[in-house]
């Protein structure tokens, strides 16, 4: 489109600049749709995560919508608006920021429970001493804890309340 403008008239280049502009939103609007249900799934998984690893309850609220992360339907049917009206009130850029950060994160805690699960192995196997299972175990732990804490402030960041409580 940009080197078919050169080609015509000014009232046309208008109408070019008009159409590049609005498929330019269109990609844009479907990328961030993409983002919001990858980020939907892996909020899901977040939840899952706090109470399986910090024996913890996980709200988000936003616009009196409150949301349980462990609930997967709840989150299934909320969090889309949410997420709409945040990315409404956000640059699209500060959205795709912060999303890529906790996925980074996300990636941590993976490494950390598969870390987690080839120490069990190892120790079921008696090739690791228990003193060394233990010692491995709480330093994933404190991965697992610092990742998730991140990941509050970074929901907190998004436009989420973030609820904490112990289960």
């Amino acid at each position: 489109l940009d080197e078919v403008k050169g080609q015509v008239g000014k009232n046309r280049q208008e109408q070019i600049d008009d159409l590049i502009l609005d498929l330019t939103e269109q990609r844009g609007r479907a990328k961030m749709t993409l983002e919001s249900l990858a980020l939907v799934g892996f909020l899901v998984e977040v939840g899952r995560w706090a109470k399986r690893e910090l024996s913890e309850k996980w709200k988000v609220s936003r616009a009196q919508q409150e949301t349980v992360l462990t609930d997967k339907v709840q989150v299934e049917t909320t969090v889309p608006d949410q997420l709409k009206s945040i990315i409404a009130e956000k640059s699209e850029h500060e959205v795709m920021r912060i999303v890529a950060l906790i996925e980074r994160k996300r990636d941590a805690i993976d490494r950390a429970r598969h870390a987690k699960l080839a120490d069990r192995e190892e120790h079921d196997a008696q090739k690791l001493t228990k003193a060394a299972f233990e010692q491995r175990t709480k330093e994933h732990n404190s991965t697992i804890q610092q990742m998730l804490d991140d990941i509050a402030d970074d929901l907190n960041d998004l436009g989420f309340d973030v609820e904490r409580t112990s289960v």
